[in-house]
């Protein structure tokens, strides 16, 4: 007789740890799947580099007047992504042309009006030797499943007492969506302010106590504010003042880097 319960309660026992079992497999699959599909969702975005030049030849004293467009195209159908990279890569080719010359609706277009305005130049200006260049090249400068940021450096001569540079940034989301703000990834921009004007005063050589406008930099009531360029590197957040911004052509841009380690917590991704 107690050995008969004895079977009985084992029995019992090994079904009901069996069934637990197999649910507990069961749930672990699920949790499996989710999270595959969860990276499935965040996979970083792949490219391929896109480079176009169009120039004058002959050149003048082995200089030509060229365009020189290089840029990430974004595979996996993101239509919408490489309409918005090659729209604003487009329109800083616009920003170099004189006006009066007819531009197009892309950037082969505008690379040949380009060229055409450089053409209608010299002929109205034929003792001119100095050839016009424009250089724009875009990189992918950071990228995690949650954010890519891609940097474009802007180099140009279209006569006149110096060339121009140009530092900008764009930055999308895990979905491909462009963050117009910085607000947009951090939650407290008010600590964030104070570590970058620390930032900024250590590579100026400006202590606490003196005033931005002290060292030659022009910053709305003498407060410092944080630049509408940034984007990210694998070292860390960067802030990038153009010539002109807050300073002197010859002071040139600034470019601040603040580590990872140092913003750490203040990101919402």
């Amino acid at each position: 007789m107690n050995k008969s319960i004895f079977t009985y309660f084992f029995l019992s026992t090994s079904l009901l740890f069996s069934a637990c079992n197999n649910n507990t497999q069961e749930k672990t699959t699920q949790t499996e799947n989710i999270q595959e599909e969860a990276i499935k969702e965040i996979e970083p975005l792949s490219w391929e580099m896109v480079s176009l030049k169009e120039k004058i030849t002959p050149c003048i004293n082995d200089e030509c007047t060229k365009i020189t467009i290089t840029y990430p195209e974004f595979k996996k159908d993101k239509k919408s992504l490489n309409s918005m990279v090659r729209s604003v890569i487009n329109q800083m080719i616009i920003d170099h042309i004189p006006p009066g010359i007819e531009t197009g609706d892309n950037i082969k277009q505008n690379m040949t009006a380009f060229i055409k305005s450089y053409e209608e130049f010299k002929q109205a200006f034929p003792e001119s030797q100095t050839p016009w260049t424009v250089d724009i090249s875009a990189k992918v400068s950071y990228q995690t499943p949650e954010l890519t940021s891609f940097r474009i450096n802007s180099e140009s001569y279209t006569g006149g007492a110096h060339s121009y540079d140009k530092v900008s940034f764009l930055n999308f989301d895990e979905k491909g969506r462009l963050v117009e703000s910085i607000s947009n990834l951090f939650n407290d921009l008010s600590r964030l302010m104070v570590i970058a004007e620390k930032e900024f005063r250590k590579s100026k050589g400006l202590e606490s106590s003196q005033q931005l406008s002290d060292g030659g930099y022009n910053f709305e009531n003498d407060k410092f504010s944080l630049p509408e360029t940034f984007g990210f590197s694998d070292k860390g957040l960067i802030l990038y003042f153009n010539s002109y911004e807050i300073a002197a052509y010859s002071e040139g841009p600034t470019e601040l880097l603040i580590p990872f380690e140092t913003i750490e917590g203040l990101m919402t991704l």
